[in-house]
């Protein structure tokens, strides 16, 4: 009969994904480098946007949503997700196993959906020049709507994350869905990528082809009165 403790020492024999030296110092630097210029990038938008108030235009705010967003992944995500695939283990705990894998699904939410309402708000200025341009209080509650819808439709995903513990040096962070629920996984899926994929895409394209057609339409009444004249 195997004991306790052997099995846990099989369970822990979990081999990392073997690649050459070379190519980790390689994903080092580029993930390093990545991580500077996010944390120095976003940091100073969000500064900027705060500190001056002439910058806190509609525009500005929704693009700090945005950077806000790519922080928390910076934070979180970034250098735990390519440690935890090339090690096959998870080395941060149970807590950060439950936060990095809300962030990293949210973050694929808050950036696409934020940048599809600036679109749809660029739109709105170019096609109704004269209209009321939006407040900055309809702003903000966009974007908190935003980042609760995405806290919302990844509720099913955040509730099938699970921190295995093999009571040993080694422990896993897994999606684990049931055998007789891998439909619904599917559908989910899905869904999720229409949503944070493309919906965005779609929106965005039809603004930024509406908007270039009324400004090709203005040109050429331009042209034409020009020509009249």
């Amino acid at each position: 009969m195997t004991s306790d403790a052997n099995l846990t020492d099989f369970q822990c024999e979990y081999p990392a994904i073997d690649i050459a030296l070379y190519t980790k110092i390689m994903l080092a630097v580029a993930y390093g480098l990545v991580g500077a210029l996010s944390l120095v990038g976003n940091l100073a938008v969000l500064l900027i946007v705060v500190c001056r108030r002439e910058m806190q235009t509609v525009t500005n705010i929704f693009i700090s949503s945005v950077s806000a967003a790519d922080l928390v992944i910076t934070s979180f995500s970034l250098w735990a997700t390519p440690l935890a695939y090339y090690q096959r283990v998870w080395y941060f705990g149970e807590y950060m196993c439950y936060m990095v894998s809300i962030i990293q699904g949210l973050s694929l939410m808050w950036v696409p959906l934020t940048l599809a309402a600036v679109a749809l708000d660029r739109y709105s200025l170019v096609a109704s020049p004269f209209r009321t341009p939006m407040k900055k209080k309809t702003c903000l509650l966009i974007i908190a709507g935003i980042w609760m819808g995405g806290f919302a439709a990844l509720s099913p995903m955040i509730r099938m994350v699970e921190f295995v513990d093999t009571y040993g040096p080694c422990h896993f962070c897994l999606e684990s869905w049931d055998h007789d629920r891998q439909h619904y996984r599917l559908f989910y899926g899905l869904s999720v990528l229409a949503i944070r994929s493309a919906i965005p895409l779609i929106l965005i394209s039809l603004c930024h082809w509406r908007i270039a057609v009324i400004l090709n339409n203005q040109t050429t009444k331009f042209q034409t009165l020009r020509s009249a004249r």
